[in-house]
């Protein structure tokens, strides 16, 4: 197998399957998701407020509490995602698709409170913010 020179010179499903690997095991070394365990609740209790400008600024607020290899990793990966958006007229990946395969990666309950329940009630709510973030 002959690869580019360049990461865009390689087929876009490894490339992506590459990224979302990545933003799933978490960021090293202690292997959190990009917007850590600790603001879980608070993500999602901001994706739930009605208040749009109250959400942007919570919303705001929190990616600016990140620790800031998490902030550098999530600037750089939504820029690259909202890149990816703009084509959406050739690849269909529009930035609602990105935020549904992108979300659950981008914002995963803590172990203790991960159960199938829990993420397939707030599945909506991480979609929510990573379209933001997006």
């Amino acid at each position: 197998m002959v690869s580019g020179s360049s990461l865009y010179d390689n087929d876009v499903h490894v490339v992506t399957g590459v990224i979302k690997g990545y933003l799933r095991d978490g960021l090293p070394p202690d292997k959190e998701p990009i917007c850590t365990y600790n603001l879980y609740d608070a993500f999602i209790e901001a994706a739930q407020m009605d208040d749009w400008r109250a959400k942007m600024i919570t919303i705001q607020d929190l990616v600016h509490s990140l620790p800031a290899r998490h902030f550098a990793c999530l600037k750089y990966v939504c820029e690259h995602l909202r890149r990816v958006s703009l084509q959406s007229p050739i690849n269909k990946m529009s930035i609602r698709n990105l935020s549904i395969i992108f979300g659950p990666n981008f914002l995963k309950p803590p172990p203790a409170k991960d159960s199938i329940g829990l993420i397939m009630q707030n599945m909506q709510h991480q979609c929510s913010i990573a379209e933001i973030l997006i």
